[in-house]
């Protein structure tokens, strides 16, 4: 199934844009981004570096939350979702799209 967000790299502050000043920032996102018929999206703006580097983790984050949550699942297969495990699922439904209450 292809993925339903821009695969990585995601990458923060290219070096082909440069820093305008600390608190701007260039990411960049998905493979071929720079050359013609590349399949990524460039955003840039105001933001602190924590929200940038937050930004650049997001795909990383939400493979792994995944990941966690199936191998969770699979150890306690019929039994009572933990609210941790709540609060996780919902997570990733918001990050794909879904409702997330």
């Amino acid at each position: 199934m292809e993925p339903l967000f821009t695969p990585g790299p995601w990458r923060l502050d290219d070096p082909i844009h440069g820093t305008v000043r600390a608190d701007y920032h260039c990411i960049d996102a998905g493979r071929g981004y720079l050359v013609a018929g590349g399949n990524g999206f460039g955003i840039a703006g105001f933001m602190t570096i924590h929200d940038a580097r937050l930004i650049t983790a997001a795909p990383d984050l939400l493979q792994s939350l995944q990941d966690m949550y199936a191998a969770f699942v699979d150890c306690v297969e019929g039994g009572p979702e933990d609210e941790l495990m709540k609060f996780a699922r919902a997570a990733i439904s918001k990050a794909l799209g879904g409702s997330h209450g």
